[in-house]
């Protein structure tokens, strides 16, 4: 992981990544939107991420599969044409590993 230093054609996706703890899961969609410049609506990354029930629940309380989500989503919104993933089913329970998969399976026809 740590020789792919070329952040322009990759994006890191780390097990252990930190988000911001004190914003909720809709402000923090709202401000990687912003910030990635992308043409995203809110609502429906929330749907397509399963993360609709927990819109207005701080990230730093979320559990560790739907923190996984919010950092997957991250990844989703960046611009690198390449995702290289650290473990990304080390922190999901059973039922969401599916979910993720089939989420992952959408990502790899872009990225």
């Amino acid at each position: 992981m740590n020789q792919l230093v070329d952040h322009s054609q990759y994006y890191l996706f780390r097990a252990q990544q930190g988000e911001y703890m004190r914003l909720t899961v809709e402000e923090l969609i709202t401000f990687l939107i912003k910030v990635t410049e992308r043409n995203e609506h809110v609502a429906l990354l929330m749907d397509y991420f399963a993360l609709k029930e927990e819109r207005k629940v701080k990230i730093r309380v979320l559990s560790s599969s739907k923190r996984m989500y919010v950092t997957l989503l991250r990844a989703f919104l960046t611009h690198q044409p390449t995702l290289v993933l650290e473990e990304p089913y080390f922190y999901l329970e059973e039922d969401d590993r599916r979910y993720f998969k089939r989420i992952l399976d959408d990502l790899s026809k872009e990225k």
